[in-house]
């Protein structure tokens, strides 16, 4: 039986004590261009792509048909007694979305930059679908308690890469999708009312480099109101996508973008089942919070499938849905339940619910590297009455640059049922609130 997060009765909402100044050793973006006309196009190829890879094709390992630990553990039930998304359009960039079941009548054509005369709801990687079952699948079918965390909210499929589909650009070999297409995604999601962008890909470069496009495409969705998730990254087998550790700091000679353009972005850290980090999850002062990122579920993602998968065959080589790239869709999904009950928030007020909600492990007061302010907390996101809302100025976010310690003692005990901690975090609200209202009557 899997050992499920065991941070029952340490929840706490992030009450920081001290405004964090990035230390200069750290690279943090430069200034942005807020210009994106160049940016606003049809969605079409920069070149002509061929697929050269076969479609991937899903695979079962054990029973897909119980609940996910992910689900037990951020308490979904508890969460979806308070919606489940209904009227949230989120944005999927990603290697489209195929027309699964689980996705019936909620899956809308975005567009699509790897092959043209389509329209984002095919998907040769699979990737994006099995994002976008994260997020939102429903559980029409009730033969498996797999459910995405936003069962009612629509997906807004956009095709913007491929590891199928190569190119010869200027004489070099490329697979399908850049920074220019990323940003031109980032921007059509933005002026299509998504309220939730949910970007699983991470691409690093020397901060030097300065990716102009996607910084102004991302200050440019978040000014259109909609939140952009984005995927930490992963180091992997050695192999880390050329990012350094920012562990290490004068090892740093590239950033996860656009991950690490955290004053416009939510950046999603990985844990396991023990609640610790992931131990591919990429760190940095960026990171926000954290979500499952292990031994998840979610739709089959071979073209025209209609069950579920844990695994999926790319190639000669056979994956686990793991990695920080399954850990963002959580959060998107936790971000739509949100915006659909406090449609009056703008996208920085969500971001900022998403971060002082999460669960902070015993004996953490300050932002990690790896999970940031702590796994996302999908109920107190939903319920909890934040200090500024009773009139009381918070002090800022306390960023902590130090290293980081050795995780906790996992408490093995199983974690059932989340309300338990959800329960004690609410508590003390309740007495923040009460304290609040004391004040104003001696006040008066």
């Amino acid at each position: 039986m899997h050992r499920l997060i065991a941070l029952a009765g340490v929840i706490a909402l992030a009450q920081p004590t001290a405004e964090f100044t990035p230390a200069p050793r750290y690279p943090t973006p430069p200034p942005v261009s807020y210009d994106v006309t160049a940016l606003k196009k049809d969605p079409a190829p920069d070149v002509t792509y061929t697929q050269d890879k076969s479609c991937v094709e899903g695979r079962v390992n054990g029973d897909v048909n119980v609940k996910p630990w992910g689900q037990m553990g951020l308490n979904l039930e508890g969460a979806r007694r308070f919606g489940r998304g209904e009227g949230q359009l989120v944005a999927v960039i990603d290697t489209g979305v195929n027309r699964h079941p689980r996705l019936a009548g909620r899956l809308t054509s975005g567009g699509d930059y790897v092959q043209s005369g389509k329209d984002g709801t095919t998907d040769c990687d699979g990737h994006g679908t099995m994002v976008a079952g994260i997020i939102a699948a429903d559980d029409a079918d009730r033969e498996s308690a797999f459910e995405g965390v936003a069962p009612g909210a629509n997906i807004l499929a956009i095709r913007q890469s491929s590891k199928a589909f190569g190119a010869q650009k200027n004489g070099v070999p490329a697979r399908a999708g850049d920074q220019s297409t990323l940003a031109q995604a980032i921007v059509r999601a933005a002026d299509s009312k998504a309220k939730v962008i949910n970007i699983s890909s991470v691409v690093c470069m020397a901060p030097g480099e300065n990716w102009p496009l996607v910084q102004a495409a991302v200050r440019y969705a978040r000014k259109q109101n909609s939140v952009i998730v984005a995927a930490a990254g992963n180091v992997t087998s050695g192999k880390n996508s050329n990012c350094g550790n920012p562990n290490r700091p004068d090892s740093i000679l590239t950033v996860p973008t656009p991950a690490w353009l955290d004053e416009d972005v939510l950046t999603v850290g990985a844990l396991n089942e023990d609640g610790a980090p992931a131990n591919f999850t990429l760190g940095g002062p960026w990171v926000d919070v954290a979500a499952p990122g292990t031994n998840n579920i979610s739709l089959d993602p071979k073209e025209g499938a209609s069950g579920l998968a844990n695994r999926y065959v790319d190639g000669n080589e056979l994956h686990g849905v793991d990695g920080t790239s399954f850990a963002a869709p959580y959060v998107s999904g936790v971000v739509a339940l949100v915006r659909a009950r406090y449609p009056h928030l703008d996208a920085t007020q969500v971001m900022e619910r998403i971060k002082r909600t999460a669960r902070q492990p015993l004996g953490r007061s300050a932002r990690d590297f790896h999970i940031g302010y702590g796994m996302v907390d999908p109920v107190a996101a939903l319920t909890a009455v934040l200090p500024e809302e009773q009139g009381i100025n918070p002090q800022p976010p306390l960023r902590s640059t130090v290293d980081i310690a050795a995780p906790p003692p996992v408490d093995n005990r199983p974690l059932t049922v989340a309300l338990v901690g959800s329960g004690i975090a609410l508590g003390l609200l309740a007495l923040t609130h009460l304290a609040v209202r004391a004040r104003r009557r001696r006040a008066t």
